[in-house]
């Protein structure tokens, strides 16, 4: 698996003037991986091509009418990947209790959130984060949790809404007045949007 892992190099000839010019050649073993002008002696080069593990970089000089041409000594990298950052995802309704237990492995000696919406707050001890929001909004949130070997990072996606206000239903009845004789039968229409059950009364 490669990694947009960044790494620089620069190869630097010391030498008196006139300054070395011509081309340096970077290798990760035998495979080269970039040629670069030499700009005032020396050349720079940048890849993010490098997949994990150990890597031997080598410069080659290729040279000019002044100086021969030279290999520098071997450069071990190694390239280890990024820890992981897990997303989670959460919604609360403002100005209404809300809490998240920050869910860990290998027993956290310590909690900390970064980012957390007016109203919120950590418990550094438990990894709750409890409170009312005050506000509407989205905030992205750093989770961290430590111990003595290292911290684990996580982005809590925190959205807090504005309540559900419930409408009454409408009713609309068909038609609004009916005369008949007592005793014969009378015919209406009743519509009740948002409404879940009906009941008569007479």
């Amino acid at each position: 698996m490669r990694y947009w892992i960044f790494l620089l190099l620069s190869f630097c000839l010391f030498a008196q003037q006139p300054v070395p010019t011509g081309t340096t050649t970077f290798y990760d073993g035998e495979t080269p991986i970039g040629t670069i002008t030499m700009v005032n002696g020396i050349a720079t080069f940048t890849t993010s091509t490098l997949t994990v593990g150990t890597h031997t970089i080598t410069a080659v000089y290729s040279g000019d009418s002044n100086y021969n041409g030279s290999t520098s000594s071997a450069l071990m990298q190694v390239v280890t990947p990024p820890i992981p950052v897990f997303i989670i995802s959460q919604t609360g309704v403002v100005n209404t209790p809300f809490s998240y237990q920050i869910a860990t492995t290998n027993t956290p000696l310590s909690y900390s959130a970064v980012g957390l919406p007016p109203g919120l707050s950590v418990n550094s001890s438990t990894g709750l984060i409890s409170g009312t929001p005050t506000s509407t909004g989205s905030s992205n949130i750093t989770l961290n949790a430590t111990n003595s070997g290292g911290t684990g990072v996580a982005i809590l996606m925190l959205n807090i809404t504005s309540p559900v206000v419930v409408q009454p239903p409408v009713i609309t009845l068909q038609p609004t007045n009916v005369s008949v004789q007592s005793g014969d039968p009378a015919t209406v229409f009743l519509s009740a949007i948002g409404a879940t059950s009906f009941q008569w009364q007479s």
